[in-house]
Protein backbone atom coordinates (compact mmCIF):
# COMPACT_ATOMS: atom_id res chain seq x y z
CA UNK A 1 0.00 0.00 0.00
CA UNK A 2 1.69 3.03 -1.29
CA UNK A 3 1.02 6.42 0.09
CA UNK A 4 0.43 8.87 -2.98
CA UNK A 5 -2.30 5.91 -3.56
CA UNK A 6 -4.40 6.82 -1.09
CA UNK A 7 -6.79 10.30 -2.36
CA UNK A 8 -8.50 12.51 -0.34
CA UNK A 9 -12.51 11.59 -0.63
CA UNK A 10 -11.64 8.09 -1.82
CA UNK A 11 -12.93 4.76 0.26
CA UNK A 12 -10.45 2.19 0.78
CA UNK A 13 -10.73 -1.63 2.40
CA UNK A 14 -7.67 -2.51 3.70
CA UNK A 15 -7.27 -6.14 3.80
CA UNK A 16 -4.48 -7.18 6.55
CA UNK A 17 -2.63 -10.03 7.01
CA UNK A 18 -3.97 -13.12 9.34
CA UNK A 19 -0.63 -13.38 10.91
CA UNK A 20 0.73 -9.96 11.44
CA UNK A 21 -2.77 -7.79 11.80
CA UNK A 22 -1.40 -5.60 14.18
CA UNK A 23 1.88 -4.48 12.23
CA UNK A 24 -0.44 -3.95 9.28
CA UNK A 25 -2.21 -1.68 10.73
CA UNK A 26 0.60 0.16 12.41
CA UNK A 27 1.52 0.36 8.83
CA UNK A 28 -1.57 2.15 7.51
CA UNK A 29 -1.83 4.69 10.37
CA UNK A 30 1.62 5.37 9.61
CA UNK A 31 1.04 6.15 6.23
CA UNK A 32 -1.83 8.37 7.85
CA UNK A 33 0.36 10.09 10.79
CA UNK A 34 0.29 14.09 8.87
CA UNK A 35 -3.17 13.33 8.46
CA UNK A 36 -5.96 14.62 11.10
CA UNK A 37 -7.72 11.25 12.11
CA UNK A 38 -10.74 10.02 13.66
CA UNK A 39 -9.78 6.30 14.69
CA UNK A 40 -12.93 4.64 14.87
CA UNK A 41 -11.82 1.03 17.48
CA UNK A 42 -13.52 -2.21 17.62
CA UNK A 43 -10.98 -4.13 18.67
CA UNK A 44 -8.31 -2.78 21.61
CA UNK A 45 -8.98 0.70 24.16
CA UNK A 46 -7.53 3.83 22.99
CA UNK A 47 -5.16 3.27 25.77
CA UNK A 48 -3.62 0.53 24.37
CA UNK A 49 -3.46 2.12 20.82
CA UNK A 50 -2.14 5.10 22.08
CA UNK A 51 0.38 3.77 23.43
CA UNK A 52 1.39 1.65 20.69
CA UNK A 53 1.14 4.43 18.50
CA UNK A 54 3.44 6.09 20.52
CA UNK A 55 5.81 3.99 20.60
CA UNK A 56 6.02 3.70 16.74
CA UNK A 57 6.26 7.27 16.71
CA UNK A 58 2.63 8.44 15.56
CA UNK A 59 1.71 11.12 18.29
CA UNK A 60 -1.51 10.03 19.93
CA UNK A 61 -2.48 13.63 20.09
CA UNK A 62 -2.80 13.93 16.22
CA UNK A 63 -5.52 10.66 16.50
CA UNK A 64 -9.43 11.62 17.87
CA UNK A 65 -10.92 8.00 18.97
CA UNK A 66 -14.05 6.59 19.24
CA UNK A 67 -13.36 3.58 21.28
CA UNK A 68 -16.26 1.04 21.84
CA UNK A 69 -14.15 -1.33 23.90
CA UNK A 70 -13.14 1.15 27.34
CA UNK A 71 -16.70 1.16 28.63
CA UNK A 72 -17.39 -2.87 28.60
CA UNK A 73 -13.91 -3.36 30.06
CA UNK A 74 -14.25 -0.67 32.78
CA UNK A 75 -11.26 1.46 31.68
CA UNK A 76 -13.14 4.28 30.24
CA UNK A 77 -11.13 7.11 31.56
CA UNK A 78 -11.70 10.90 30.26
CA UNK A 79 -9.62 11.94 27.63
CA UNK A 80 -9.99 15.03 25.13
CA UNK A 81 -9.03 12.73 22.51
CA UNK A 82 -11.74 9.84 23.30
CA UNK A 83 -15.05 9.58 22.95
CA UNK A 84 -16.56 6.18 24.81
CA UNK A 85 -19.43 4.17 22.72
CA UNK A 86 -20.82 1.48 24.92
CA UNK A 87 -19.98 -1.84 22.63
CA UNK A 88 -19.25 -2.42 19.25
CA UNK A 89 -22.84 -3.93 18.47
CA UNK A 90 -24.36 -0.31 19.64
CA UNK A 91 -24.63 0.61 16.02
CA UNK A 92 -26.95 3.76 16.41
CA UNK A 93 -25.01 5.22 19.35
CA UNK A 94 -21.60 4.78 17.09
CA UNK A 95 -23.07 6.33 14.04
CA UNK A 96 -24.18 9.06 15.96
CA UNK A 97 -20.80 9.73 17.48
CA UNK A 98 -18.81 9.14 13.44
CA UNK A 99 -21.34 11.70 12.38
CA UNK A 100 -20.47 13.96 15.29
CA UNK A 101 -16.92 13.36 14.83
CA UNK A 102 -17.23 14.50 10.89
CA UNK A 103 -19.58 17.42 11.40
CA UNK A 104 -16.84 19.31 13.38
CA UNK A 105 -14.63 19.59 10.39
CA UNK A 106 -11.63 18.83 12.45
CA UNK A 107 -10.95 15.16 10.88
CA UNK A 108 -9.99 14.66 7.12
CA UNK A 109 -9.88 11.39 7.16
CA UNK A 110 -11.80 8.27 9.27
CA UNK A 111 -10.10 4.93 10.21
CA UNK A 112 -12.65 2.04 10.75
CA UNK A 113 -11.28 -1.52 12.83
CA UNK A 114 -12.55 -3.11 12.23
CA UNK A 115 -15.15 -4.79 9.50
CA UNK A 116 -13.71 -8.16 10.82
CA UNK A 117 -15.13 -7.68 14.45
CA UNK A 118 -18.56 -6.34 13.20
CA UNK A 119 -18.97 -9.99 11.89
CA UNK A 120 -18.73 -11.18 15.32
CA UNK A 121 -21.41 -9.06 17.00
CA UNK A 122 -23.65 -9.01 13.51
CA UNK A 123 -23.27 -12.66 12.39
CA UNK A 124 -26.03 -12.09 9.68
CA UNK A 125 -24.82 -9.21 8.59
CA UNK A 126 -27.95 -7.01 7.66
CA UNK A 127 -27.49 -4.62 10.68
CA UNK A 128 -23.88 -4.42 10.34
CA UNK A 129 -24.27 -3.97 6.03
CA UNK A 130 -26.76 -1.07 6.72
CA UNK A 131 -24.48 0.54 9.37
CA UNK A 132 -21.39 0.50 7.02
CA UNK A 133 -22.99 1.58 4.12
CA UNK A 134 -24.57 4.49 5.52
CA UNK A 135 -20.63 5.08 7.01
CA UNK A 136 -19.41 5.04 4.29
CA UNK A 137 -21.53 7.61 2.53
CA UNK A 138 -21.69 9.72 5.04
CA UNK A 139 -17.55 9.62 4.65
CA UNK A 140 -18.04 10.15 1.23
CA UNK A 141 -20.45 12.85 1.37
CA UNK A 142 -18.14 14.66 3.77
CA UNK A 143 -14.88 14.36 1.07
CA UNK A 144 -12.94 12.77 4.05
CA UNK A 145 -10.57 9.80 3.19
CA UNK A 146 -12.17 6.56 4.79
CA UNK A 147 -10.25 3.47 4.90
CA UNK A 148 -11.85 0.32 6.62
CA UNK A 149 -9.75 -3.03 7.70
CA UNK A 150 -10.66 -6.48 8.04
CA UNK A 151 -8.47 -9.82 8.35
CA UNK A 152 -7.46 -11.42 5.10
CA UNK A 153 -9.15 -14.16 6.65
CA UNK A 154 -13.18 -12.41 6.44
CA UNK A 155 -12.28 -10.87 2.84
CA UNK A 156 -15.19 -13.67 1.65
CA UNK A 157 -17.34 -12.86 4.66
CA UNK A 158 -21.02 -11.62 3.16
CA UNK A 159 -20.47 -8.14 5.47
CA UNK A 160 -17.28 -7.18 3.66
CA UNK A 161 -18.43 -8.38 0.20
CA UNK A 162 -21.26 -6.11 0.32
CA UNK A 163 -18.64 -3.72 1.77
CA UNK A 164 -16.73 -3.97 -1.38
CA UNK A 165 -19.88 -2.71 -3.72
CA UNK A 166 -19.09 0.71 -1.47
CA UNK A 167 -15.45 1.38 -1.67
CA UNK A 168 -12.71 3.10 -4.29
CA UNK A 169 -10.66 0.31 -3.84
CA UNK A 170 -9.61 -2.59 -2.15
CA UNK A 171 -5.99 -3.00 -1.14
CA UNK A 172 -4.12 -5.99 0.58
CA UNK A 173 -2.01 -4.85 2.87
CA UNK A 174 1.07 -7.50 3.81
CA UNK A 175 4.14 -6.01 4.34
CA UNK A 176 5.15 -3.13 6.62
CA UNK A 177 8.08 -1.42 7.73
CA UNK A 178 10.96 -3.32 9.41
CA UNK A 179 11.53 -0.90 12.65
CA UNK A 180 7.86 -1.44 12.89
CA UNK A 181 8.22 -5.48 13.16
CA UNK A 182 10.99 -5.22 14.96
CA UNK A 183 9.66 -2.36 17.83
CA UNK A 184 6.64 -4.89 17.94
CA UNK A 185 8.76 -8.10 18.51
CA UNK A 186 10.83 -5.91 20.83
CA UNK A 187 7.18 -5.12 22.83
CA UNK A 188 6.35 -9.25 22.77
CA UNK A 189 9.38 -9.79 24.38
CA UNK A 190 8.66 -7.71 27.21
CA UNK A 191 5.61 -9.01 27.56
CA UNK A 192 6.42 -12.64 27.93
CA UNK A 193 8.93 -11.42 30.47
CA UNK A 194 6.52 -10.00 32.31
CA UNK A 195 4.35 -12.79 32.31
CA UNK A 196 6.78 -15.11 33.23
CA UNK A 197 7.76 -13.41 36.33
CA UNK A 198 3.67 -13.37 36.80
CA UNK A 199 3.89 -17.20 36.42
CA UNK A 200 6.44 -17.10 39.03
CA UNK A 201 5.07 -15.27 41.70
CA UNK A 202 1.75 -16.76 41.90
CA UNK A 203 3.72 -20.57 42.09
CA UNK A 204 5.32 -19.24 45.23
CA UNK A 205 2.24 -17.48 46.45
CA UNK A 206 1.07 -21.05 46.42
CA UNK A 207 3.99 -23.16 48.02
CA UNK A 208 3.89 -20.40 50.74
CA UNK A 209 0.24 -20.79 51.17
CA UNK A 210 0.36 -24.38 51.15
CA UNK A 211 2.93 -24.62 54.26
CA UNK A 212 0.33 -22.39 56.60
CA UNK A 213 -3.23 -24.26 55.10
CA UNK A 214 -5.29 -26.20 57.83
CA UNK A 215 -6.62 -29.51 57.41
CA UNK A 216 -9.14 -29.68 54.78
CA UNK A 217 -7.15 -28.82 52.36
CA UNK A 218 -5.34 -30.89 49.73
CA UNK A 219 -1.93 -30.30 48.13
CA UNK A 220 -1.69 -31.96 44.69
CA UNK A 221 1.87 -31.42 42.47
CA UNK A 222 2.08 -31.87 38.75
CA UNK A 223 5.37 -29.71 38.36
CA UNK A 224 3.29 -26.98 40.57
CA UNK A 225 1.99 -27.26 44.02
CA UNK A 226 -2.12 -26.01 43.29
CA UNK A 227 -4.09 -25.51 46.87
CA UNK A 228 -7.36 -26.78 46.48
CA UNK A 229 -10.61 -27.05 49.54
CA UNK A 230 -12.93 -30.35 49.55
CA UNK A 231 -16.43 -29.27 48.48
CA UNK A 232 -19.51 -31.80 47.89
CA UNK A 233 -16.92 -34.80 46.73
CA UNK A 234 -15.25 -32.23 44.57
CA UNK A 235 -11.96 -30.61 44.95
CA UNK A 236 -12.06 -27.05 43.07
CA UNK A 237 -9.59 -24.40 41.93
CA UNK A 238 -9.78 -21.44 39.89
CA UNK A 239 -8.15 -23.64 36.83
CA UNK A 240 -10.19 -27.08 37.29
CA UNK A 241 -12.12 -29.16 39.31
CA UNK A 242 -10.32 -32.78 40.63
CA UNK A 243 -13.42 -35.25 41.54
CA UNK A 244 -12.59 -36.71 45.01
CA UNK A 245 -13.98 -40.41 46.32
CA UNK A 246 -16.78 -40.53 48.31
CA UNK A 247 -17.00 -39.38 51.73
CA UNK A 248 -17.16 -43.07 53.01
CA UNK A 249 -13.91 -43.88 51.29
CA UNK A 250 -11.87 -40.51 52.23
CA UNK A 251 -9.32 -41.05 55.02
CA UNK A 252 -9.70 -39.02 58.26
CA UNK A 253 -7.08 -37.11 59.45
CA UNK A 254 -5.39 -38.85 62.62
CA UNK A 255 -5.73 -36.67 65.90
Amino acid sequence: MKKESMQDGNIYLSVLSDDHYAQCLLEVVHQLQHKAVCFVTLNKTAASLQHTFAMNGIRPKDVFFIDTVSRAVGQAKEQDNVLYVSSPSSFTELSLAISEAMRTGVFDTIVFDSLSTLTIYDPRGKAAEQFVSSIIQKTKTGGKLGVFTCLQADLGSQLVQKSCMYVDEVVHVQQFRPEIGQRMQHYSTIVGALVGVAALSFASSLFSLSAQSPTGFVVGALDAVLLVRLRHGTSRCGLFAVPMPPRSLRRRPSP
